[in-house]
């Protein structure tokens, strides 16, 4: 202190402040004043160990530090040493600020390096101490001097873009008489051009006048030989017209002759023939009269015998009609009396189904009024509800539940009363009288609403296609002509096989294939498979170039002729299989992605996949319907479903071609609105929310496959945004995920994971969940991952669908079983799905933060704050967790004094500043720490 200037006597009287910009600039840098020393030893930890990384081996470098003296708050203790750890220097400071040690820890730090700062350090002698006026002086003329050459350099920019705006009008002029110079030449030579063409023409007129004239003078020589002709061959006709009649006459003549022979020969067989006819006639006449006389006799006994016949046949049915009255009455009479019992029985069940159906909807009425918490079971009534007080439609009893302790009945029921709190017997007598079986003439808005919708839709879907056909033409035209042969050391194989598709397809009549031709296509089908399973790149290539992809696209046409009674005429298993192939092709070459895309391939794909959709889920489709076919039973739509995925996905990757043009991604928008025009995701959205079945692996892997098709259409709208820069959604892939409820997703979760429902008070018992089986869970990640690509798509659009009425109520079942699950059985990969939609579903929205602090105890909120320790101690972890929570509980009192009960409000405080530095500055921490 002596070297710097100060007496030791005065060190309290007199001090200064060494500046920050010498400190920085001495490399001296001090604790931030966040880092309290009993709380963050780790970090004053990690921050010394980087401090001295960076300044190893550097001998002008000097460590400082302070601290309390013998746990005295009244005096500190400063101490200079080098990387070492050896002592330079240390002192004791009688003071009450921390603060105070760590600068003269700094100016002991100045004076061990032996050379001052030049004049960067200002010292405690009053010889170096610069007067306030002085500085303030200083200052002022420092601050005029650059305002000043902010004038000049702001009139010189001015100046430059006056200049600049008189070069562009010069140019301009420029450019106008061109192009008028340009005009006038132009014109000059189409009146010359037309000045030819009229002289060319009149000199064409000329010839053909001079043609016409040879032309009459050979056709009248042409004339006069016909003539010469024509009289030559009458002269030689009549010649052969005497001969012949010469030659007449003697035939007739000849003729007269035979006849007169004829004549006499037959008058004497007529004369023989009359004699034997005459001796025929008189045998027969003797012959009848005996039959005659026997057939007389016959008759009279056949007679005799009927009638007596008759008489017992008369008798024997008047027997059988008296019994046979008799016992038509009986069974008459048994008949109403079984009829009367069995209507009266059927009254009866009726009338107790209708009573237990009252009695259960009333207890479900009442269950819904009070504060059981339960998770309503999904199963939607036969006849829908509506509440006459609110008139809002009720589907099942998720939505009874919801809509009774929603905001809108709540606030109805605070006016019927007045503000007064109801008790529970009058609310739920109250909820009953409301709460009635909607008319079936009662239309639901959305239905007509989703009519106009789609009716749009296939308005747009015939000039979407149009376009698209002619572009892929275009484009298929276009890679011919650029695209390179590819070289496979397996392109022989391929193209035999290849060849033999081609072979069956053509060798393909009316109706089923027989089973040699599909054995053939079979056999071809499985050695492309194994080919691209063994290859790679190259082989896809070939395939491609080979016309593959065309020829396999045709057999895939045959879906169009089928229908829901008529079988394709290839087996699924081959359709399935020439699937598989071309996905392999796409999956290993990002060009056959390209082209399925920019060619319309995928159009016609979309095409037969919305076909096969129709044809397994028809408009009117319900589970319970026996003729209709379920979408896990159809395995050629799972199959074009995880095409199209592949195809899309090698699209929107970061090198594609379709992303690197403007145009392209264009088109590549198309592709997405044509599958929304076409019906395909209402047709998947309507398989996810009506799916209520017994889990098979095929209706498993459809299910997986269709969220996974619609989660990638979804992704292609967010590149296709960002490189547009764009958040307008010309596809309407949002609008049609918020108008299906988020494409059904929501419904099929509720149905897969709480269909039994969750016993009452499971949180707070402790008790351990049911294992769930893997296809569960496949449903289940798929479906949250849907959920949170929706999110990032429309914000807006997903939490106003997921805050309605019921959703909201499903969605905090939902998740409150998912935290539960996946903390017990550490599915940590499901479990931050879950977090990131609710923290979607919470960001900047009031209603939702509400919807997640409702229920029973635990709440949603709370079951985030008792998440595993990982969660707060994985960096990791804590990314996925502490922006959730601080999305619940941004401006919202309620929920971050909920917050401020179950965690310290440190630690978000801490997040938040961390994450701010972070956003605008270098940490000062490690990267890994940041992380």
């Amino acid at each position: 202190m002596e070297r710097l200037g100060f007496e030791p006597s005065q060190c309290s009287k007199q001090t200064d402040i060494v500046p920050r910009p010498t400190r920085n600039r001495l490399m001296i840098i001090p604790l931030p004043k966040n880092m309290h020393p009993v709380f963050h030893k780790s970090r004053r930890k990690n921050r010394a160990i980087a401090l001295q990384a960076k300044f190893e081996g550097r001998s002008d470098v000097l460590y400082t530090d302070a601290a309390e003296y013998d746990n005295n708050k009244t005096a500190h203790t400063a101490v200079v040493v080098r990387e070492s750890g050896d002592p330079v220097s240390c002192c004791t400071v009688k003071n009450t600020n921390a603060t105070e040690a760590e600068e003269v820890a700094i100016a002991l730090a100045i004076a061990q390096t032996g050379t001052r700062p030049m004049g960067n350090v200002v010292l405690c002698f009053p010889a170096h101490c610069r007067p306030l006026s002085e500085t303030i002086q200083r200052h002022k003329e420092r601050q005029a001097k650059a305002q000043e050459q902010r004038e000049r350099i702001r009139e010189e920019k001015a100046q430059r873009c006056r200049d600049q705006s008189k070069k562009v009008e010069e140019k301009k002029a420029q450019q106008e008489e061109l192009q008028l110079q340009r005009r006038l030449v132009l014109e000059k030579r189409l009146q010359r051009a037309a000045e030819k063409r009229e002289m060319q023409l009149k000199n064409k007129v000329k010839r053909a006048h001079d043609e016409e004239e040879k032309v009459n003078e050979i056709a009248f020589i042409n004339t006069l030989e016909a003539q010469n002709k024509r009289i030559d061959l009458l002269s030689r006709e009549k010649d052969h017209e005497a001969r012949l009649q010469d030659i007449q006459e003697e035939r007739q003549r000849k003729l007269e002759e035979k006849a007169a022979k004829e004549a006499a020969a037959e008058e004497r067989r007529k004369v023989l023939e009359a004699e034997r006819q005459a001796k025929l006639l008189e045998i027969q006449e003797k012959r009848k009269l005996k039959d005659e006389k026997v057939q007389q006799q016959q008759l009279e006994k056949e007679k005799l015998r009927q009638s007596l016949l008759k008489q017992k046949e008369r008798e024997r049915e008047q027997r059988l009609t008296a019994l046979n009255a008799a016992q038509l009455a009986t069974a008459e009479e048994l008949q109403k009396k079984i009829q009367l019992k069995q209507e009266e029985s059927a009254r009866r069940h009726e009338e107790n189904i209708e009573q237990i159906r009252l009695k259960a909807f009333e207890l479900s009425i009442r269950k819904c009024s009070s504060n059981n918490d339960d998770a309503p079971h999904h199963q939607p009534y036969e006849t829908k509800k509506i509440c006459s007080l609110c008139n809002v439609l009720i589907g099942s009893e998720v939505y009874l539940l919801s809509h009774l302790r929603g905001k809108t009945h709540q606030e109805a029921i605070r006016d019927k009363y007045q503000g007064v709190a109801p008790s529970t017997e009058e609310l739920e007598s109250y909820n009953l009288k409301h709460i009635v079986d909607a008319s079936a003439d009662h239309l639901d808005p959305s239905i007509a609403l989703d009519r106009e919708r789609q009716k749009a839709h296939r308005k747009r879907c015939k000039k979407l296609r149009h376009k698209m056909a002619s572009r892929g033409k275009l484009y298929e035209k276009s890679f011919v002509d650029r695209s390179k042969p590819a070289e496979s050391k397996n392109k022989f194989r391929l193209g035999k096989a290849l060849k033999e598709v081609s072979r069956c397809l053509a060798s393909q009549g009316q109706g089923p294939w027989e089973g040699a031709l599909v054995s053939s296509l079979d056999r071809a089908l499985g050695e492309l498979e194994r080919t691209l399973t063994l290859g790679g790149s190259p082989e896809s290539d070939s395939l491609r170039a080979l016309g593959g992809i065309g020829g396999l696209s045709e057999l895939l046409e045959c879906l169009f002729k089928s229908t829901a009674e008529l079988q394709p005429v290839v087996p699924p298993r081959c359709l399935v299989r020439a699937c598989t192939v071309l996905k392999m092709s796409c999956e290993k070459s990002y060009t056959n992605c390209d082209y399925v895309v920019l060619s319309n391939r995928v159009g016609y794909l979309l095409d037969i996949l919305t076909h096969r959709l129709n044809l397994a889920v028809p408009d009117e489709w319900a589970p319970s319907a026996g003729d209709c076919l379920e979408p896990g039973q159809d395995p050629t739509a799972c199959a074009l479903l995880a095409l199209l995925r592949a195809a899309l996905q090698g699209v929107i990757r970061a090198d594609s071609d379709i992303m690197a043009s403007g145009d392209y991604t264009h088109r590549l928008l198309d592709v997405v609105s044509y599958a929304v025009s076409i019906g395909t995701v209402d047709k998947l959205s309507q398989c996810l929310g009506k799916v209520r079945c017994d889990e098979t692996p095929q209706l498993t892997e459809f299910l997986v496959e269709a969220m996974k098709f619609v989660a990638c259409l979804a992704r292609v709208v967010l590149k296709g945004q960002a490189k547009q820069r764009t958040a307008e959604d010309s596809t309407q892939l949002a609008a049609t995920i918020g108008v299906t409820q988020l494409a059904g997703s929501v419904s099929l979760l509720y149905g897969t994971l709480l269909q039994m429902g969750v016993p009452s008070g499971w949180r707070a018992a402790n008790q351990k969940p049911a294992l769930l089986s893997p296809a569960k869970l496949a449903i289940t990640g798929a479906a949250l991952t849907l959920l949170n690509q929706v999110a990032r798509l429309d914000l807006a659009m997903f939490q106003a669908v997921l805050g309605a009425e019921g959703m909201s109520l499903q969605l905090r079942h939902i998740a409150s079983y998912l935290l539960w699950y996946c903390s017990h059985w550490e599915e940590w990969a499901l479990l931050n799905q879950v977090v990131l939609l609710v923290g979607h579903f919470a960001v900047l929205s009031p209603d939702n933060q509400a919807v997640i602090q409702s229920g029973e105890q635990p709440t949603l909120l709370q079951l985030l704050c008792t998440l595993p320790f990982e969660y707060f101690s994985n960096p990791e972890l804590t990314q996925v967790l502490l922006p959730t929570l601080v999305c619940c509980c941004f401006r919202n009192e309620h929920n971050r004094a909920i917050l401020e009960q179950e965690l310290s409000p440190v630690l978000l405080a801490n997040f938040v500043e961390v994450s701010a530095s972070c956003s605008g500055r270098r940490s000062l921490w490690p990267r890994s720490g940041a992380r």
